[in-house]
C-alpha cells in the first residue's frame, strides 16, 4: 500500500470538517434595456435572447421586443412579427424558435416564429393554441409541453417544418420548468403539478424524483441528465436546484427572488442566466450562475 511520503505532486490537506463536494453562486450580469415580465428566453449564458414580454397595464403592455445578451450587456435586435406574452423559446442567438403565448387582447395563440440571426419569420402553427407552454430543443427539432388555458397535457414535436402530437405528460401543467432536447427532456413542476417531475424518452413520460421545492413559472437550463431549475411562484422564489440524472440538490439562491422570467437553455448545470421577470414589479436585472466543479478533501489523523 502506498505511503503518503511516496505520493508525488499532491497536497495532503487535514481538515476537521466535512468535504465540500461542489459550490455554485449567482452573480449580477448586465441589465436589459427594457424591464419586463412574462418573457421568453433561449441560448447560453454568454449568448442569449430575451424575447417579447409585458410592461405596465392593459394590452399596450404586450411587446414584440427582442434583445441579445453577450455575457455582459444587452442590445436590441429586430422585433417579432407579433407582440405576445407568456411565450417560450429555444435555440441560439443565430437560430431560435418561439411558440404560442398570449396576444392582445389576451387570447391564446398557435403562432410560431423562427429566428435566423437576422429576422423573424412565421412558420407552421401549433396544433393546439396555448400559452405558458415550455418549448425544449433547437430551432429545427423541439418539443412543446403543457400550457394554458386550463392545464394541458398536450405535447407536440417540431421537425423543422411541422408539428405532430406525441405522448402526453402524465400530469397536466402550465408554466412547466423544462430542459433537454426534443427526444430526451425533463419537465419539472409548474401550475397544477406541485413538485412533480417527468422524464421524456421520445416515446413516453415517466415520473421520477420530485423537486425539493414546489414551483411554477420558474427558469430552467441544461440537458436531461445535468440540469437545473430556479426562481418561480407562488410568490417570487430565489430557490435553485440542480439535477444529476437521479436526484435534486438545493444549491445557492438567486440574489433576487423572481418569477415569470426569461432564462437560457444551457448545455449543463455549470452555467445559466435568468433575466427580467416579476420581483415584483417587473425587472431588467440579469443574474448569472457559475458552478465550481467537484473536489475532495483528504483527512489525515
Amino acid at each position: 500500500m502506498a505511503k503518503y511520503i511516496e505520493i508525488k505532486g499532491h497536497s495532503i490537506q487535514s481538515t476537521d470538517t466535512d468535504p465540500v463536494l461542489y459550490a455554485g453562486a449567482w452573480s449580477s450580469g448586465g441589465n436589459m434595456n427594457t424591464a419586463r415580465r412574462y418573457l421568453g428566453g433561449c441560448g447560453i449564458q454568454t449568448a442569449a435572447l430575451g424575447i417579447a414580454g409585458y410592461i405596465g397595464g392593459g394590452t399596450p403592455g404586450y411587446k414584440n421586443i427582442v434583445e441579445a445578451y453577450d455575457g455582459s450587456s444587452w442590445s436590441e435586435e429586430p422585433d417579432l412579427n407579433t407582440a405576445r406574452i407568456v411565450v417560450s423559446g429555444c435555440g441560439t442567438t443565430t437560430a431560435a424558435i418561439i411558440v404560442g403565448g398570449r396576444t392582445p387582447p389576451g387570447g391564446a395563440t398557435d403562432g410560431v416564429e423562427q429566428w435566423n440571426g437576422t429576422a423573424w419569420s412565421e412558420v407552421s402553427e401549433l396544433g393546439t393554441a396555448r400559452y405558458a407552454v415550455v418549448d425544449l430543443g433547437t430551432s429545427t427539432a423541439s418539443i412543446a409541453v403543457g400550457g394554458s388555458p386550463g392545464e394541458k397535457d398536450v405535447v407536440e414535436q417540431w421537425d423543422g417544418s411541422s408539428w405532430s402530437e406525441v405522448g402526453e405528460i402524465n400530469d397536466t401543467g402550465t408554466s412547466i420548468s423544462g430542459f433537454g432536447t426534443s427526444t430526451a427532456a425533463i419537465g419539472a413542476a409548474g401550475g397544477g403539478r406541485a413538485d412533480k417531475v417527468e422524464s421524456w424518452d421520445n416515446s413516453s413520460w415517466t415520473e421520477i424524483a420530485e423537486l425539493n421545492t414546489e414551483r411554477g413559472g420558474g427558469g430552467s437550463s441544461g440537458i436531461q441528465t445535468d440540469g437545473m431549475v430556479y426562481a418561480g411562484a407562488p410568490g417570487s422564489k430565489a430557490d435553485t436546484e440542480t439535477w444529476d440524472g437521479s436526484s435534486w440538490t438545493e444549491v445557492a439562491n438567486l440574489a433576487t427572488a423572481r418569477r415569470l422570467s426569461g432564462s437560457t437553455d444551457g448545455t449543463n448545470s455549470s452555467t445559466a442566466a435568468i433575466f427580467g421577470g416579476m420581483t415584483p414589479p417587473g425587472t431588467a436585472a440579469t443574474e448569472e450562475w457559475t458552478f465550481s466543479h467537484p473536489y475532495k478533501k483528504v483527512t489525515t489523523e
